[in-house]
């Protein structure tokens, strides 16, 4: 089973040339400077046409598939002829900078996600920002954006819990040697950890 995110909206302007200079000139016409953003450095391409993913899509997203593999990379399954169609599609467009297969050692569905670069001026210097597109999933059961939600919390639960569990036993464990920690300290040797760090 596969599921293409391609939004029905921006469907049209992909392949007929007069609805995407229709879609410029109001655009520019109407002053839509949001809109403009959308519109691609190449005057030829038309906006993205698939789900942008905003930071919390992202985050789950990398949460249930945290490897990613280029596309003509990918060998864990095979990819759909749908797909595939839409990846050409994706490639032949040069919608994106690079185009990804995010996926898991788990059972779960793989994502093909496009991704922009673009270079951000700020006063202290730039930066390069890069943006996230779905583009399709494939896999034995398509879950929806709720579930998915549902598991990444499971998963990210059950690692702060055992994070949690070792800053804990770290601290008992200084608990228990602080006597000797602090003679040691006095003493000119080591030192005294009063900081536990903590990272996902």
């Amino acid at each position: 089973m596969e599921q293409i995110f391609l939004l029905e909206e921006l469907k049209n302007i992909q392949f007929e040339t007069d609805k995407l200079d229709e879609w410029k000139n109001l655009i520019n016409g109407m002053e839509l400077n949001g809109q403009k953003k959308l519109l691609s450095e190449k005057d030829n391409i038309p906006p993205i046409p698939f789900l942008y993913l905003n930071e919390g899509m992202y985050r789950i997203l990398t949460t249930l598939l945290p490897t990613k593999t280029k596309y003509n990379e990918y060998s864990n399954s095979p990819i759909p002829l749908k797909v595939l169609s839409i990846l050409k599609m994706a490639v032949d467009a040069n919608y994106f900078t690079k185009i990804l297969v995010f996926h898991s050692d788990e059972k779960s569905d793989p994502a093909l996600v496009g991704v922009t670069q673009e270079k951000i001026n700020y006063s202290w210097g730039s930066n390069i920002e890069e943006k996230f597109y779905l583009i399709a999933k494939w896999g034995d059961a398509l879950k929806s954006w709720e579930v998915m939600e549902h598991e990444a919390i499971e998963i990210l639960k059950k690692k702060c819990i055992s994070e949690y569990n070792n800053i804990q036993n770290k601290i008992n464990s200084s608990i228990n040697s602080i006597d000797n920690s602090i003679l040691n300290f006095l003493k000119g040797k080591g030192s005294i950890e009063t900081y536990f760090s903590f990272n996902l």
